[in-house]
């Protein structure tokens, strides 16, 4: 009996997702690794310089050590009491932690499980645009359903438009997502944003995703949380995790509070993508929220006060717009006048400035004419960035404009 290679019978939903990797990632990743003393300002995650606090290392090797196990699909019980605790104290928002909380391998699984649950084919969901399209266009296709894109713009902040996102309503929208802080854009809304946008998700019974990951990076502007407000927790599904508060990006924790009714199916369908989050991150998110929290606030404040050396700098340059961000790690400057598009000028300043960054498109349509640079919390490396990337931009500027 002869074999043959079966029929390449792939599912239309895979072949149709981007492979951000192949076209982006592993291409600007071999680029940097040619780049000698390469400043790293290109992934949304902490600065190396940033040491893990003593109480967390001791949380990770006590679990570790403990031989982990498998744990309850929902997550372990006192760490969703801590999760409960802390939306309660800190966000207003009043959950139940044995049914309302479920623990996820990063907010990225959270983001899955949430749309495989609210999502069907045909249903539309909308987003403001720019905004972490890489993680949210695939999953909602996953789904079966259509990314409906709301145009912002930087005279505005980024920030979404509630009259906007009224126009982009139609007969098929199911859901309203919201991240605020926003990724890229550092975009904050405020409560009567909020309001409005919620007040559109009861008139046309839509449900809400609020994606709050980077909720403590907030520059002169308070956080408001969608679900606190009057008559908003019903119809939303708050997202955050341990990545960005708490700089564990590697433990992949994250979590979805919501009502019963929707975080009841959703633990149904993480169940059958992961059966549960890892136990040592379970333990280490534990002492994160249990243990001190003061180490936090300077490092917030750093990554402020480098925020502002950004932003005056790139200012500085001749056709270079950076607008200050209300939150977030990031710096959106518009490079647009350089006539590069923004993958283009990504690589440019990856060899020629030596600096990582992520090109606007990356984050959507509208985000083309943009780079994304991480923001550094080491004064030193965000002068130095701002002084590379001012070399070399000048250099462009006298090829396009020859004396």
């Amino acid at each position: 009996m002869t074999s043959s290679a079966p029929h390449r019978r792939v599912a239309k939903r895979a072949e149709t997702l981007t492979s951000w990797r192949t076209l982006l990632h592993d291409p600007l990743a071999k680029l940097s690794a040619a780049v000698p003393n390469l400043l790293l300002t290109g992934g949304g995650e902490w600065s190396t310089d940033i040491a893990m606090p003593p109480h967390l290392i001791e949380a990770a090797q006590q679990a570790i050590s403990s031989r982990p196990q498998y744990t309850h699909e929902y997550g372990l019980l006192p760490l969703r009491e801590a999760i409960a605790a802390k939306l309660d104290s800190e966000n207003g928002i009043a959950v139940d932690p044995e049914t309302e909380i479920v623990v996820t391998n990063g907010a990225t699984e959270a983001i899955c499980d949430v749309m495989l649950t609210l999502v069907e084919p045909g249903d539309e969901v909308i987003f403001g645009d720019p905004y972490y399209l890489s993680i949210y266009q695939p999953n909602v296709h996953l789904a079966g359903g259509t990314v409906v894109n709301v145009p912002t713009s930087a005279g505005d902040q980024f920030r979404l438009d509630p009259d906007a996102v009224a126009h982009a309503i139609t007969s098929r929208t199911k859901m309203i997502v919201i991240t605020s802080p926003e990724n890229p854009t550092g975009a904050v809304l405020d409560r009567d944003r909020l309001q409005r946008i919620l007040d559109l998700a009861a008139r046309h019974d839509l449900l809400v995703v609020a994606d709050e990951m980077y909720e403590k990076f907030v520059y002169g502007v308070s956080h408001v949380s969608m679900a606190a407000l009057p008559g908003a927790r019903e119809r939303t599904v708050t997202l955050n995790g341990f990545s960005k508060t708490y700089g564990l990006t590697g433990y992949r924790l994250g979590y979805a509070a919501g009502p019963r009714w929707i975080i009841e199916q959703l633990a149904k369908v993480r169940y059958a993508t992961s059966l549960c989050a890892n136990e040592v991150s379970q333990r280490v998110g534990l002492a994160a929220l249990r243990g001190p929290q003061d180490w936090i606030q300077p490092i917030i404040s750093a990554y402020e006060e480098s925020m502002r050396i950004f932003v005056e700098g790139f200012n500085a340059i001749d056709g270079v717009t950076a607008h200050t961000p209300d939150g977030a790690i990031y710096v959106f400057p518009n490079v647009a006048g350089y006539e590069m598009n923004s993958v283009d000028m990504t690589k440019y300043l990856i060899k020629e400035a030596g600096v990582a960054n992520r090109p606007g498109s990356y984050f959507g349509s509208g985000g083309e004419g943009f780079v994304r640079f991480n923001i550094s919390p080491v004064r030193t490396v965000a002068e130095e960035v701002v002084s590379r990337v001012t070399g070399a931009l000048a250099r462009v500027a006298a090829r396009l404009n020859p004396r």
